[in-house]
Formats: structure tokens, C-alpha cells, sequence
């Protein structure tokens, strides 16, 4: 393994997200959220759980009635339009890290947690291929074994 593998040097901006590796997107995707938490605290929540809705609960002699409903843009307080840009910020910074030929897969999506989330199945699959992979993975650790007549170095050299 070479050091070009295991570190990159090139130094980056903490607030732009990492160039696109497919090849390492587990890595990519860790480097990305960290750079959206930096850019303000509350990105992880909207790029986990979705765009911010505002909300109100109306009410009637003083008792909620009925279910919460979304609050007219006219009505917004700043946090609720601080929130709201948040995922504009994400959905720019997720697209900016992508090349051209990526860009594709996510250029219909409507907010930055189903961009994250189509780039995590397109490659890393679905949790249920993801469960499978490290079953295969557990299994062949189960049965690595050196030969008979077989060096420590070949063993670990010739792995399948």
C-alpha cells in the first residue's frame, strides 16, 4: 500500500466539501458531513432527517385543534428562514463535490438528504446489501487459513 492510497495531501478549505472518490466513498461521505457540520451546526440534522418544514399548531380557546400545519413564507420567523436555508447550502455544497458524470444521479432530487441518500445506495447499496457484504466478508475471515506447507508471507500475499 502506498502512501498516496492511505493519505491525500492536498489541502482543502473546511468549508468546501472534498472532491467525489467513488472508489472511497465511505471516506468521502464521512469527510462530507464533517464539512457540512462546520459550515453550521444544525446541516446534519437537515441532511439527516430533511429539509425544515416551519410549523404551527392551530389552536382553539386555548387548546391545540387538530394536526400541525405549515406556516405561510410571510409568517417565518429568521430561524425558520435560516433553517429552511440550510438545505439549500447542503444540496449546493453535496453538488459542487461532484463531477459531471455523477452530478446525474441526483440532479432531480429535491432536497440534500435524498442527494446523500441516492449517493449512498448507488454506492454502498442498500442496507441489505450492505448486511450481506459484511456477512461475506465475516464468512471468508471464518475460513482464512494458511496451507500445510505454505509461508506466513505467501498466506497473506495470495488472499482471495
Amino acid at each position: 500500500m502506498t502512501t498516496n492510497d492511505t493519505y491525500n495531501p492536498k489541502s482543502s478549505s473546511s468549508s468546501k466539501c472534498p472532491s467525489f472518490d467513488e472508489k472511497n466513498f465511505s471516506m468521502w461521505k464521512t469527510k462530507a458531513l464533517y464539512v457540512l457540520e462546520f459550515m453550521d451546526e444544525y446541516m446534519l440534522d437537515i441532511v439527516n432527517d430533511g429539509p425544515h418544514q416551519p410549523m404551527y399548531q392551530p389552536m382553539k380557546d386555548r387548546v391545540a385543534d387538530g394536526p400541525m400545519k405549515p406556516t405561510s413564507k410571510d409568517l417565518w420567523t429568521s430561524k425558520d428562514k435560516h433553517l429552511v436555508s440550510l438545505d439549500v447550502r447542503g444540496r449546493s455544497a453535496i453538488s459542487n463535490a461532484l463531477p459531471y458524470n455523477t452530478f446525474h444521479l441526483v440532479q432531480n432530487c429535491e432536497s440534500a438528504k435524498d442527494m446523500l441518500d441516492t449517493l449512498t445506495v448507488a454506492f454502498e447499496g442498500t442496507e441489505e446489501v450492505r448486511a450481506t457484504t459484511v456477512s461475506n466478508l465475516i464468512r471468508q475471515y471464518e475460513h482464512f487459513f494458511a496451507k500445510k506447507d505454505e509461508t506466513l508471507t505467501h498466506t497473506f500475499t495470495v488472499t482471495p
